[in-house]
């Protein structure tokens, strides 16, 4: 999953002014932790941003949710499919919150 357009050139400034890219070394790590690294910072970046990404564990299942706060102030969300594990979830929320970083 990677971010696209304005989301992306802000999310690299964010980066810079919080110092992560002078530590940040998911590549060191297996994948399964090297993703939950990358999820982990981009959650943190939304959430910055108003935008605030929710995993919800359904049992054999994963949903998720983007609330949206950007435009109005109030709570806008957008729920999507289900997932058969955590990854997918994370995954498609963040794209969502891409989609709505960028109004697409």
């Amino acid at each position: 999953m990677k971010l696209t357009h304005l989301a992306l050139k802000d999310f690299n400034n964010w980066c810079l002014n919080k110092g992560i890219s002078e530590n940040y070394k998911p590549k060191e790590y297996s994948l399964d932790v090297a993703n939950a690294m990358i999820y982990s910072v981009y959650v943190e970046f939304f959430d910055s941003s108003s935008i605030i990404i929710g995993i919800t564990n359904l049992g054999k299942l994963y949903g998720y949710s983007v609330n949206d706060l950007i435009e109005t102030g109030k709570r806008d969300l957008h729920y999507g499919k289900y997932f058969l594990n955590r990854n997918e979830a994370m995954s498609a929320a963040i794209k969502k919150a891409n989609k709505i970083y960028n109004n697409e």
